[in-house]
């Protein structure tokens, strides 16, 4: 059927960017990428760590392999109560 469970949490959002950025740090030296993190330490959100990490993972690596050499990824959030945005932004195409 294909459903996939998840395990609603409270997540440190903070926790899971610096692991993310970790595991993608040698495919960003390798690029000469540098990876810049704004993100509140107390921030939490309720949703699936695992998931959560393999989103962003997947945000990372694109954003550092369709960068240029030399370039700059950025991760933010905001807390506006009503939600919390995540973003990877980049200076490639």
């Amino acid at each position: 059927r294909g459903d996939i469970e998840l395990a609603l949490e409270p997540v440190r959002l903070a926790d899971v960017v610096a692991e993310a950025v970790a595991l993608t740090r040698p495919q960003a030296d390798a690029a000469t990428v540098s990876v810049v993190v704004e993100v509140d330490r107390s921030l939490l959100v309720h949703g699936d760590r695992r998931r959560v990490l393999q989103v962003l993972l997947n945000l990372l690596s694109n954003a550092i392999k369709f960068n240029r050499d030399g370039g700059r990824v950025v991760v933010e959030a905001h807390d506006d109560t009503i939600a919390v945005t995540l973003s990877v932004t980049d200076d490639g195409i």
